[in-house]
């Protein structure tokens, strides 16, 4: 039986010491978030160990991470919610994040 070749001969990934371009959004609305935003995706991260950051999602569009964001705001509050409670307190995120950006 004859064995598959590796067609990336063992490398993968980008070549040491390559980086890419990077926006990076850091707001009090969003704190301790952050969003990374490069040439294929919006990057939802958090604060880990040691200063550094954790992904938590990647996004096609800045909508899908703000909604995330909101989601994981409630969720990190843990809190029990009725599903009115629940949908209430989701409105009243949206609409803080809102205020604070002026939109």
């Amino acid at each position: 039986m004859s064995e598959l070749k590796d067609p990336f001969n063992g490398k993968r990934g980008r070549q040491k010491g390559q980086t890419k371009d990077l926006v990076i959004i850091k707001d009090k609305a969003i704190e301790p978030y952050e969003i990374h935003i490069d040439y294929n995706c919006y990057t939802l991260v958090e604060p880990g160990y040691n200063d550094a950051m954790v992904s938590v999602g990647y996004f096609s569009t800045l909508t899908a991470a703000l909604e995330k964001l909101t989601r994981y705001k409630l969720v990190s509050e843990g809190k029990q919610f009725t599903l009115r409670e629940y949908i209430n307190e989701y409105k009243q995120v949206v609409e803080n994040l809102k205020q604070t950006i002026k939109i």
